[in-house]
């Protein structure tokens, strides 16, 4: 029975350190139902549940948590990472994830961020459009590059240093010191090597200069970059300027000097979106022009 018990014991002493854990939260929302806001945020739990490397806290029962801390809605944070990360620092949780939705005529525009909860440094992100009636089978494929870039952020416990394994025995006995030989007098015949000019020095045979498809290459790498940053920005600028109520600030708890803080921060991610869009045109047009070059070298090296 002590053995059993002992041993037990021994079992609970090695199990491995919990898993980090992500809360899942609506960030904001626009023109869309708590109801659909909640199917899409289920959806975000269900994706980071199945990648398998984390435990997952539920979008509900992390409201429960933070309404019995004193943060009724969560969406009041406006997908700000500042507001997130005390968000995620008050559930106890070394990431949070975001879901911040809004309407687009027919369409649903959709943008999950991780955030961490140390410092509130963005972790992974991700925005797209979906249709409205497809949003419960193409959200899921959509989320599949965000899931994996959170899994692969999230802190891991240290694992502890193998046991260093004894040094092998020696077979062999060790050598005695001998004594180093006495100097003698005797003549010893001494050989010389062929001088170096007499050796033929080998015939170099240089090759034609090579054309790199290295620069056509990361132009077109900045191109889909920037392409990204632009769309990222559109949705996001978009979703600002819907959040501004169009008539009365006050009935909608809103002072005007915070209508115009967050007008200008509409306008100033719709303009870069436009400077990136523009960026992109330019790298692409940059990418194949050089991309001809490249080739042409190749045909004359045939």
């Amino acid at each position: 029975m002590l053995t059993a018990v002992l041993a037990v014991g021994l079992l609970n002493a090695q199990a491995p350190a919990p898993v980090p854990r992500v809360a899942v939260v609506i960030s904001r929302r626009v023109a869309v139902s708590r109801d659909l806001a909640d199917r899409l945020a289920r959806q975000v739990v269900d994706a980071l549940k199945a990648g398998g490397k984390a435990e997952v806290m539920e979008f509900d029962q992390a409201e429960k948590k933070l309404a019995a801390a004193g943060v009724p809605d969560p969406s009041s944070c406006l997908a700000k990472r500042p507001c997130l990360a005390k968000l995620g620092a008050s559930l106890g949780t070394p990431v949070l994830v975001g879901v911040d939705v809004g309407a687009l005529s027919k369409d649903l525009a959709i943008s999950v961020e991780a955030v961490s909860s140390d410092d509130g440094s963005r972790l992974a992100q991700r925005s797209f459009l979906v249709r409205a009636s497809e949003a419960r089978v193409a959200v899921p494929g959509q989320l599949a590059p965000f899931v994996a870039a959170t899994l692969d952020a999230l802190p891991r416990p240290a694992e502890p240093a193998p046991p260093l394994a004894p040094p092998p025995p020696n077979p062999l006995p060790q050598a005695r010191l001998q004594p180093p030989p006495a100097p003698t007098d005797e003549p010893r015949l001494v050989t010389t090597s062929p001088r170096p000019e007499a050796l033929s020095a080998p015939l170099l045979v240089s090759s034609p200069p090579q054309v790199s498809r290295t620069p056509s290459y990361l132009a077109g790498g900045a191109a889909i970059v920037l392409a990204g940053a632009a769309l990222a920005l559109a949705v996001d600028g978009r979703l600002t300027a819907n959040s501004i109520p169009a008539n009365d600030e006050a009935a909608a708890g809103w002072t005007h000097s915070r209508a115009v803080a967050e007008a200008r921060r509409a306008n100033g991610e719709l303009g870069g979106a436009l400077g990136a869009a523009a960026g992109a045109a330019a790298l692409t047009a940059l990418a194949v022009t050089l991309w001809p070059s490249a080739a042409t070298g190749d045909s004359e090296r045939r």
